[in-house]
């Protein structure tokens, strides 16, 4: 019996170290799918692109083979804006290590060059030339880099079912919503940019078949990007088009020095109708372009 014992012994260690290692390969394997995962959301097709990774305390509701995996994902906000999104995943052996002294540290990264906004409505877009357009359902936040609305200056949304006059397919159907002020508000975005200079594009159409170009039923704007007035006169989408129902785009080039490109549709004092606007792309002017 002697020999037996010493003989099973070993086998007995075997079995327990095999157990452990494979536990650990498990885990590795776990928290290998969990930062696949996260990468994932880093995709900007996402719809919750902007709002994913903003934990602000450590996650430790995930548990695999006995063993919690603590683990926290951030958005690195100095390294975000707008256009890139920087984000660490985070893991921890035990749920009780403080925050700032993770076992790993995986960064992710996305940066793009445009950034399309449809006013109005919070769902996204493929336009006609299979372009992303962004929902319209977050406001701005400077803590999470997080581009949109200014609260306050929010305004209410609205949409048209009428067809676009120049528009069809999805580009007809990112015209028939809008923002748009209420009475003294403004309509007000704001984007978290480097400085540097941008190609700014305003997307209007009258949608409101009882406008006109001429008083009491006209409706004129004032645009302002970063704190300057852009038009030289009232800009009125009827008016510029010859009617409703038309899609028009102002183009504007700006130079930013404050790291937040502010855009601010308002109503002009001679106009009987408030601010409305449907669509904002925002576009890196590159050198020499």
């Amino acid at each position: 019996m002697t020999l037996l014992s010493a003989t099973i012994l070993p086998f007995t260690l075997l079995i327990s170290q095999n157990s452990q290692l494979s536990r650990g390969i498990y885990i590795q394997s776990t928290r290998g799918l969990m930062q696949a995962n996260a990468a994932d959301q880093m995709d900007p097709l996402r719809s919750d692109y902007y709002t994913q990774f903003n934990d602000t305390t450590m996650t430790t509701t995930l548990s695999e083979s006995g063993q919690t995996i603590p683990y926290m994902v951030t958005v690195d906000t100095g390294n975000s804006d707008t256009f890139q999104k920087t984000a660490n995943f985070y893991t921890y052996n035990n749920a009780t290590d403080a925050v700032s002294s993770p076992r790993t540290v995986h960064t992710m990264f996305q940066s793009f060059d445009t950034f399309r906004l449809r006013c109005g409505s919070s769902n996204m877009l493929m336009d006609n030339s299979m372009q992303l357009w962004n929902g319209d359902g977050n406001a701005y936040d400077v803590s999470k880099k997080q581009p949109g609305y200014v609260t306050g200056s929010s305004g209410t949304t609205g949409s048209s079912a009428t067809d676009i006059v120049n528009a069809s397919g999805n580009d007809d159907s990112l015209l028939q919503y809008y923002r748009e002020g209420t009475g003294s508000t403004n309509v007000d975005y704001k984007f978290d940019v480097p400085n540097g200079n941008y190609i700014v594009h305003l997307y209007f159409a009258e949608l409101n078949a009882t406008v006109t170009g001429s008083a009491p039923n006209r409706r004129l704007m004032d645009i302002y990007i970063e704190g300057t007035l852009q038009n030289s006169s009232a800009y009125s989408p009827y008016e510029t088009t010859g009617g409703s129902y038309r899609g028009n785009v102002q183009p504007f080039e700006v130079t930013v020095s404050d790291n937040v490109l502010h855009i601010s549709i308002r109503r002009n004092a001679s106009s009987n109708h408030d601010a409305r606007i449907s669509g904002i792309v925002i576009q890196k002017r590159l050198l020499g372009g």
